[in-house]
């Protein structure tokens, strides 16, 4: 079997380990806030009263950030349809990539699901694991059964981005869609993107939907966080932005295209790194949230944690390493390069001012209470209540939208804490990153029953 070369050193993979994760952040979290507090009392009494002046400039900032937000809210609100279809359908290609043992007890029912009801010409699943498993026995049982599904065991894998670019080796498709292994994509898929591919786009990204919402109100929560994000925050993304991103999972490549891109096994998030660079070198990407796949919510609160902080991570990893290229890049129109600053340069700024705005906020609340403090408290409601706003019409965008009741579960979780939470992740990430901390921690998923198989 041959691979393609990687991209430099592979980031390390470690499985999570039980200790008391909330520790650092919240270290963190009250040492930042509290020095802004300590900092405004400490100018008052000394006479210098800078307080209004970095309340102003804060007050300025967020309310910009939100009035983005929310003009996405407004952009997404006008669906974008493909063009109809001209010609026959391009041969298509599915790749599962899959880490082993984590995501053992999803990869089997992924793999029949996508058989039996994907329209995909050939599905490949390429898996590492450390040690032999059981449930490789089943794979090649189903491969057997199965002409077009390809068992690719990647060897000298340690990563999702080393799966899918050795099993780029042996797609043959002209459409290429990438999956993870408890990703279940509705029927439909290839042919709504091979329309849009059709129309001169070089990549094309659906929408993830959580399915196991009513396993818990974490679930639930994140269910709703992910129907504002997938139908309104990317498409609006897209277009106040200018540019829209390849998200990891469903979504569907022109075969040259992902072959010439590669996915970098060094980067912590190796879609976002691969969405800036094809940019950069001239392709098109479209998001479209009726292409439909449904996926596990992480399976606890510490579980959640470690996606978001190596979500935050790596785009800070991608600002760092691909945002300048790209803005140099004569493929970049003008209105993708201000939304690439934006993203990648002004949204890495700002949970910084957040913090010193919540500090502002508890100092002016300490020191003028209740009624002296309305203006901060009305701004602070006022950029709380977007994220509830992004999954309400997340709603309104989604098809088969889940109970009302969960929005309302997300709405008060977002504007109690989880935003913050967020914020937090994001510093976190930026310290790590400047220290050197680069080990990619894997999300564990709730267990889903191992697919038994005919022997």
């Amino acid at each position: 079997m041959s691979t393609f070369p990687s991209r430099g050193k592979a980031a390390v993979i470690a499985m999570p380990r039980r200790s008391h994760w909330w520790v650092p952040p919240a270290a963190l979290e009250l040492a930042t806030v509290g020095s802004v507090v300590v900092a405004l009392a400490a100018s008052n009494a000394v006479g210098l009263r800078i307080g209004s002046w970095i309340a102003a400039i804060v007050t300025v900032c967020l309310t910009v950030s939100a009035v983005v937000m929310l003009a996405e809210v407004c952009a997404s609100l006008r669906p974008r349809t493909p063009p109809p279809p001209q010609g026959p359908m391009p041969s298509t290609t599915a790749i599962v990539a899959a880490y082993l043992p984590n995501e053992q007890h999803h990869l089997i029912g992924t793999l029949r699901h996508l058989l039996e009801q994907c329209d995909a010409a050939q599905v490949i699943c390429a898996y590492n694991t450390p040690r032999p498993l059981p449930i490789e026995s089943g794979l090649r049982r189903l491969a057997a059964r199965h002409r077009h599904l390809v068992v690719l065991r990647v060897p000298t894998s340690s990563s999702k981005a080393e799966n899918v670019n050795a099993a780029l080796a042996v797609a043959t498709g002209d459409i290429i869609a990438i999956f993870d292994a408890d990703h279940h994509s509705q029927p439909g898929g290839f042919e709504r993107a091979s329309r849009w591919i059709a129309a001169g786009y070089d990549v094309v990204q659906g929408s993830c939907r959580v399915r196991d919402g009513r396993r818990s109100r974490l679930a639930r929560t994140v269910a709703a966080e992910f129907d504002g994000m997938y139908c309104v925050t990317h498409p609006g993304r897209a277009r106040v932005e200018g540019f829209a991103i390849f998200g990891g999972s469903n979504g569907y490549w022109r075969a040259h295209v992902l072959r010439s891109t590669m996915l970098d096994p060094s980067m912590l998030t190796e879609d976002i790194d691969a969405s800036i660079r094809c940019l950069a070198a001239g392709a098109r990407i479209v998001t479209d949230p009726s292409i439909v796949s449904t996926e596990l919510a992480p399976a606890s609160c510490s579980a959640l944690w470690t996606q978001r902080l190596r979500w935050a991570q790596g785009w800070t990893q991608v600002s760092r390493r691909r945002l300048v290229p790209a803005l140099r890049s004569p493929h970049v129109v003008t209105r993708a390069r201000v939304g690439l600053l934006w993203q990648f340069g002004w949204c890495e700024v700002l949970p910084w001012i957040a913090t010193i705005g919540l500090g502002v906020l508890i100092h002016d609340l300490a020191s003028a209470g209740l009624r002296g403090s309305t203006m901060a408290v009305s701004l602070a409601a006022f950029n709380l209540s977007v994220g509830p706003i992004h999954a309400f019409a997340g709603r309104a965008r989604a098809s088969e939208a889940h109970p009302r009741s969960w929005y309302l579960l997300y709405a008060l979780v977002s504007a109690v804490a989880y935003v913050e939470v967020l914020n937090t992740a994001k510093r976190m990430g930026h310290l790590r990153e400047l220290t050197g901390r680069r080990n990619w921690i894997v999300t564990p998923r709730a267990e889903e029953p191992i697919v038994a198989l005919a022997a």
